[in-house]
């Protein structure tokens, strides 16, 4: 006798001990992709960041590394932001970042997010949590007064930016480690 099951340990279980055949309905795992971290062009600063919340009341943080076309590590950030959402907190990442690189004085940057939402909100600001609005246009405004591309990349491949963002939530509530100079 054949059954049609769901596909949970506990079930083949189950059906193991009554000697059924298994008839799994799962589908075929997909083809693995390699994520790589591809470095800027030749005078221009890329910016990966990202967004953490941990908690029921999340407390939030952001993080981000600079580097330049030849991978070094030009900078980067950690800052615990307090009470925010997730999308809040990834936004904030990106804001801090040109922040900073407005600061430096860099006229050609590439922001990289794990934020698809983030990435929109560079072409439709509708996307933007209705807090950020305001600091959101003002980063727009400093993003366009010099070359700034704003890309999606996986998970995986913003691995540095997801540490130093975890890593932000242990600082004091608004106290950055800035290692932006």
């Amino acid at each position: 006798m054949r059954v049609k099951s769901t596909d949970t340990i506990a079930e083949f279980k189950v059906m193991l001990l009554f000697g059924l055949s298994h008839n799994p309905s799962f589908t075929p795992v997909s083809r693995t992709m390699e994520v790589y971290w591809l470095p800027p062009d030749l005078g221009c600063i890329k910016i990966n960041v990202d967004g953490s919340a941990f908690g029921w009341v999340p407390c939030c943080a952001i993080g981000g590394v600079c580097r330049d076309w030849q991978t070094h590590s030009v900078g980067g950030f950690a800052q615990n932001i307090g009470q925010a959402t997730c999308l809040e907190s990834e936004f904030c990442a990106v804001m801090y970042g040109i922040e900073k690189s407005a600061e430096m004085n860099c006229n050609n940057i590439w922001i990289e997010s794990d934020s698809v939402v983030v990435v929109k909100a560079f072409s439709d600001p509708s996307h933007v949590p209705w807090k950020s609005k305001t600091l959101w246009f003002n980063c727009l405004s400093l993003a366009r007064q010099r070359r700034c591309v704003c890309s999606h990349i996986s998970r995986d491949g913003n691995h540095v930016a997801d540490t130093l963002a975890k890593n932000g939530q242990a600082l004091s509530c608004f106290y950055c480690i800035p290692l932006l100079d």
